[in-house]
């Protein structure tokens, strides 16, 4: 595989991956991401996730191709993620994120479950602190 459209930095300190997607963004992207995160060793249950969708470029997707993110959120849930934030501030990014969430947990809530779409750094703020987490975290 090319170089990995999604990147991530995991800070053991805080419990806390910052994600950064870039350029053009399809399905198997993504499920590369989880992937890389649910086989990392390094990361501690109880992490939180912060996805920054603002760079990208264009996103790319199929239904048939998101058949196998149930799957691998529940390998995901397993690993123990206490929450995931995706900083979705265009339009076209909060509708793919949207979609995303309901493939994956459609009982979901979009403000305040374990998968959360926040449009705004305020926003972002917020959850952050609803977890106990401090900005500069």
């Amino acid at each position: 595989m090319a170089d990995p459209k999604i990147t991530y930095e995991y800070d053991s300190g805080s419990n806390l991956v910052r994600a950064r997607a870039e350029g053009m963004i399809r399905v198997a992207d993504l499920l590369h991401y989880v992937r890389s995160i649910v086989e990392d060793d390094a990361i501690k249950p109880g992490f939180i996730e912060i996805v920054d969708f603002e760079p990208v470029e264009d996103l790319t997707i199929s239904y048939s191709e998101m058949a196998p993110l149930p799957h691998i959120w529940k390998r995901y849930l397993a690993k123990g993620v206490r929450a995931t934030i995706l900083y979705a501030p265009s339009d076209a990014a909060y509708g793919v994120c949207h979609m995303f969430q309901s493939v994956i947990e459609p009982e979901g809530d979009l403000t305040r479950g374990p998968f959360t779409i926040v449009r705004s750094m305020e926003e972002l703020a917020d959850r952050l602190a609803d977890l106990g987490v401090t900005r500069s975290a």
